[in-house]
């Protein structure tokens, strides 16, 4: 019978033992979630889901990171790019705002010519000279300063007002104006452009002869051009090109002077051929090259 309580008392002891054991091996289930909001004071963020790709911080503004190397920009965006108008001069074709250009060559005189002695316009051919600059304000437009010369040959026989024979003889013609250009192109290795320009001109004549007699004839008024040429890009700051050229001379004054006496001043007449004093049309053909200065 004591046997039988021994026995008895260690089974059960065996069951306790196992479901003691049972019960830690079992998880606990966690707890249910709280409906209450969440603590407005509590400055811990909420784990990431397990599966969420790791985040990587912005950079600051301004942080700009290419090729290997850590660049800093001064402005918080890139910068645009540059209007066709706005283009630097290490562009090679691009034209600068200031321009200087001096132009060699030759004209004559239309309507003129040294067949006839005792014609009033005795001249053939003439070296043309011409130095100018403008201000390029837009890049189809500029607006400038021109003054030009022709230096014209004169027939041996043409005499003026004097007799005998001719010792030397100057003609020329003059005139200082501004003008306007329209090119056609913004840029390019040829820059065409039309030329339009309005001033005051002017022409004389010193004739004298082997008796030393002098006489002297001057003109002058309103004078106005009409040109067209080409610029070549030669330099990234020099282009040359060629121009063609007619400026008309429209005399309000004419002026005489026969050795020492005295000057004397007359409005334009008709002379015997039915021509109107004191008025010329030349042309002109030049080699001209230019100097840009400036920004752009």
């Amino acid at each position: 019978m004591t046997h039988m309580r021994a026995l008895g008392f260690a089974v059960w002891c065996w069951l306790m033992a196992v479901t003691a054991q049972a019960q830690e091996m079992t998880p606990t289930p966690p707890p249910a979630p709280s409906d209450a909001p969440a603590s407005a004071t509590s400055d811990v963020p909420p784990p990431p889901p397990a599966d969420a790709a790791p985040t990587v911080p912005e950079p600051p503004p301004g942080y700009v990171q290419a090729s290997g190397s850590v660049q800093v920009s001064t402005a918080g965006a890139p910068a645009a790019a540059p209007a066709p108008s706005d283009r630097q001069p290490s562009d090679p074709e691009a034209r600068r705002r200031f321009n200087i250009w001096l132009g060699l060559g030759f004209g004559d005189a239309v309507g003129c010519g040294n067949e006839d002695p005792d014609s009033p316009c005795a001249v053939d051919g003439a070296v043309a000279l011409t130095l100018a600059g403008d201000f390029r304000f837009y890049p189809h437009f500029s607006v400038g300063l021109e003054a030009s010369v022709w230096g014209f040959a004169v027939s041996d026989q043409w005499l003026g007002q004097l007799d005998g024979m001719q010792k030397s003889a100057d003609t020329s013609m003059s005139y200082l104006a501004a003008f306007g250009r329209w090119y056609w192109f913004d840029k390019g290795i040829i820059d065409p452009y039309v030329q339009l320009g309005l001033g005051f001109g002017g022409m004389g004549v010193t004739v004298t002869n082997e008796a030393g007699d002098t006489y002297n004839y001057s003109a002058g008024g309103a004078s106005a051009q009409l040109g067209l040429g080409a610029e070549f890009h030669v330099h990234r700051a020099i282009r040359l090109g060629p121009q063609l050229l007619m400026a008309a001379l429209f005399g309000n004054q004419i002026c005489e002077k026969l050795n020492d006496g005295k000057q004397v001043c007359r409005d334009p007449e008709k002379n015997d051929k039915g021509e109107q004093e004191g008025n010329a049309l030349a042309w002109r053909f030049l080699l001209v090259g230019t100097i840009m200065l400036g920004d752009r």
